[in-house]
Protein backbone atom coordinates (compact mmCIF):
# COMPACT_ATOMS: atom_id res chain seq x y z
CA UNK A 1 0.00 0.00 0.00
CA UNK A 2 1.18 3.59 -0.98
CA UNK A 3 0.33 6.36 1.53
CA UNK A 4 0.78 9.48 1.17
CA UNK A 5 0.71 12.02 4.23
CA UNK A 6 1.52 15.81 4.68
CA UNK A 7 3.66 16.18 7.83
CA UNK A 8 4.04 19.42 9.80
CA UNK A 9 7.33 20.63 9.11
CA UNK A 10 8.89 19.58 12.53
CA UNK A 11 8.02 15.92 12.36
CA UNK A 12 9.24 16.07 8.87
CA UNK A 13 12.76 17.31 10.06
CA UNK A 14 13.00 15.36 13.26
CA UNK A 15 12.15 12.04 10.92
CA UNK A 16 15.33 13.59 8.76
CA UNK A 17 17.25 13.97 11.37
CA UNK A 18 16.75 10.51 13.06
CA UNK A 19 17.16 9.05 9.50
CA UNK A 20 20.24 10.63 9.41
CA UNK A 21 21.53 9.52 12.87
CA UNK A 22 20.55 5.96 12.20
CA UNK A 23 22.18 5.59 8.10
CA UNK A 24 18.47 5.14 7.48
CA UNK A 25 15.58 6.70 5.09
CA UNK A 26 12.90 8.77 6.22
CA UNK A 27 10.57 6.23 4.93
CA UNK A 28 12.48 3.73 6.90
CA UNK A 29 11.80 5.53 10.00
CA UNK A 30 8.52 6.31 9.29
CA UNK A 31 7.51 2.55 9.26
CA UNK A 32 9.50 1.51 11.84
CA UNK A 33 7.09 4.22 14.08
CA UNK A 34 4.46 3.26 12.01
CA UNK A 35 4.61 -0.75 12.83
CA UNK A 36 5.01 -0.18 16.27
CA UNK A 37 2.53 2.22 16.89
CA UNK A 38 -0.05 0.18 15.02
CA UNK A 39 -1.46 -3.03 16.76
CA UNK A 40 -2.52 -5.53 14.71
CA UNK A 41 -4.04 -7.35 17.94
CA UNK A 42 -6.06 -4.55 19.60
CA UNK A 43 -9.38 -3.19 18.49
CA UNK A 44 -8.96 -0.32 16.03
CA UNK A 45 -10.36 2.09 18.86
CA UNK A 46 -7.97 0.91 21.42
CA UNK A 47 -4.70 3.75 21.44
CA UNK A 48 -1.79 3.15 22.01
CA UNK A 49 -0.49 0.12 24.44
CA UNK A 50 2.66 1.01 26.67
CA UNK A 51 5.28 -0.68 24.12
CA UNK A 52 4.37 1.35 21.36
CA UNK A 53 4.80 4.76 23.54
CA UNK A 54 7.94 3.81 25.02
CA UNK A 55 9.41 3.15 21.43
CA UNK A 56 7.77 6.40 19.80
CA UNK A 57 9.33 8.21 23.04
CA UNK A 58 12.50 6.88 22.30
CA UNK A 59 11.97 8.43 18.88
CA UNK A 60 10.71 11.85 20.42
CA UNK A 61 7.50 11.42 18.28
CA UNK A 62 5.07 11.97 21.58
CA UNK A 63 5.34 15.37 22.64
CA UNK A 64 6.79 16.60 25.73
CA UNK A 65 7.40 13.06 26.54
CA UNK A 66 10.72 11.44 26.19
CA UNK A 67 14.18 12.88 25.09
CA UNK A 68 13.82 15.61 21.95
CA UNK A 69 16.13 14.76 18.48
CA UNK A 70 18.40 17.46 19.98
CA UNK A 71 18.89 15.47 22.98
CA UNK A 72 18.60 11.93 21.15
CA UNK A 73 21.10 12.90 19.11
CA UNK A 74 23.50 14.05 21.70
CA UNK A 75 22.92 10.49 23.32
CA UNK A 76 24.03 9.00 20.01
CA UNK A 77 26.81 11.14 19.73
CA UNK A 78 28.16 10.39 22.86
CA UNK A 79 27.75 6.75 22.44
CA UNK A 80 29.69 7.17 19.12
CA UNK A 81 32.74 8.91 20.82
CA UNK A 82 32.89 6.79 23.41
CA UNK A 83 33.33 3.27 21.34
CA UNK A 84 35.58 5.02 19.16
CA UNK A 85 37.67 5.93 22.72
CA UNK A 86 37.29 2.12 23.12
CA UNK A 87 38.48 1.02 19.53
CA UNK A 88 41.21 3.70 20.47
CA UNK A 89 42.66 2.05 23.69
CA UNK A 90 42.15 -1.58 21.75
CA UNK A 91 44.41 -0.42 19.31
CA UNK A 92 46.91 1.49 21.43
CA UNK A 93 46.86 -1.61 24.21
CA UNK A 94 47.60 -4.19 20.72
CA UNK A 95 50.04 -2.12 19.63
CA UNK A 96 52.19 -2.39 22.64
CA UNK A 97 51.63 -6.28 22.80
CA UNK A 98 53.46 -6.26 19.61
CA UNK A 99 55.82 -3.79 20.39
CA UNK A 100 56.65 -6.17 23.48
CA UNK A 101 56.70 -9.39 21.53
Amino acid sequence: MTLTLELPSQLESRLAELAAADGATVEAIALKVLSVGVSMDAPAQSTLSPRPQKVLRGYGMLAGKGPTVDEFLAERHAEARREAEKDERRAQLHSQHEAAA
